[in-house]
C-alpha cells in the first residue's frame, strides 16, 4: 500500500490506518495493575507489585467523573489501576535523539517534529525541559525518545514505562519511546514530519499516564484519525493526576474503601 498521498504527504485516510503503538487491542491493556496502553513491561513483568500502602479502592461512579476517556478501559476489565508520575515535580526532562539511520536532513526534520509533538502537552500537568539537540547529550532524563526503522507489525511508536513502588503509590521513574522512521508497509517511504508531530504527540501522551481512547476524535485514539489533541485528551490527563496514585479503580458504584460519608 503507497504511503505517500498527494505532494508527497501522507494522506489522512492511510495514515488513520497505521496503529501507534503495539498491542494497541489487547484486551488486557485495562487489566488492573498492567503497563498502559503501547508499553512494555520492566523484566519482572507487566504484574503490578501489591504494596500495603497504596491507597484505598474507589468506585468508577466517583473517580469517572467529567474524566473523559480515562474508565473507556472499564468496558474491557473490572478495574484499573492510576499509573502516572508524582504530581509535586520538577520539570520532566525529555531528551529527543536523532535518528542515526537516516540522512542528517531527514534525521533533523524527524527530530524537530517529535519535538513539536511532545510539546503540545506543555504544562499539561508539569513543564516541560525538552532537548532536541542534535549531539548525543550525557545529561539525565526522565524521558528518552530513541528512533528505529521499523517497529513490529505496523506499529509507529511504542512507550515503555518504568516504575517503583512506595508510600506514595506506583510512580513513574522513567520512559522510553520508540518511534519508527519508516513507513511499517512499504520501508522505501519516510515518514512525514507532520505526521511524526500526531505520532509522538500520541506516545507522549501514554508517557504521562494517559491509556486509549475510545473516540476518534481524540489523538489518544488507538489508530490516528484525529489532527491534532482534543479539549478531552487534555481534560483526561487532568482527571488522571487529580485521582491518588496507585489507587485502584473498580467497576461499581461506592465510597472509597474505609470511607465514611
Amino acid at each position: 500500500m503507497p504511503f505517500n498521498g498527494r505532494n508527497g504527504r501522507t494522506s489522512p485516510a492511510l495514515l488513520g490506518a497505521l496503529t501507534l503503538g503495539v498491542g494497541f487491542a489487547l484486551a488486557s491493556v485495562a487489566a488492573p495493575r498492567t503497563a498502559p496502553a503501547d508499553t512494555e513491561c520492566p523484566a519482572a513483568g507487566c504484574e503490578m507489585p501489591e504494596v500495603e500502602s497504596v491507597p484505598a479502592r474507589l468506585a468508577a461512579d466517583r473517580a469517572c467523573r467529567d474524566a473523559g476517556y480515562l474508565c473507556a478501559q472499564l468496558l474491557d476489565a473490572s478495574g484499573f489501576r492510576v499509573q502516572r508520575w508524582e504530581s509535586e515535580r520538577p520539570p520532566l526532562r525529555v531528551r529527543v535523539e536523532s535518528p542515526s539511520d537516516e540522512d542528517p536532513s531527514v534525521a533533523r526534520a524527524l527530530r524537530r517534529a517529535a519535538s513539536r509533538g511532545i510539546s503540545a502537552w506543555q504544562g499539561q500537568p508539569f513543564a516541560l525541559s525538552i532537548d532536541d539537540r542534535a549531539t548525543a547529550s550525557t545529561e539525565p532524563a526522565d524521558i528518552v525518545v530513541r528512533w528505529a526503522r521499523r517497529l513490529d507489525g505496523i506499529a509507529l511508536g511504542l512507550t515503555r514505562t518504568r516504575w517503583e513502588s512506595g508510600p506514595e503509590g506506583t510512580t513513574f521513574t522513567s520512559v522510553e519511546v520508540v518511534l519508527a522512521t519508516r513507513n511499517p508497509y512499504n520501508g522505501a517511504f519516510l515518514m512525514d514530519p507532520e505526521d511524526m508531530v500526531l505520532v509522538a504527540a500520541h506516545e507522549m501522551g501514554h508517557a504521562l499516564g494517559l491509556p486509549h481512547s475510545d473516540q476518534s476524535a481524540d489523538l489518544m485514539y488507538p489508530t490516528n484519525t484525529a489532527s491534532r489533541l482534543s479539549a478531552r485528551d487534555y481534560r483526561t490527563l487532568s482527571a488522571l493526576y487529580a485521582l491518588p496514585n496507585g489507587i485502584e479503580v473498580t467497576n461499581g458504584t461506592g465510597p472509597v474503601a474505609g470511607q465514611q460519608d
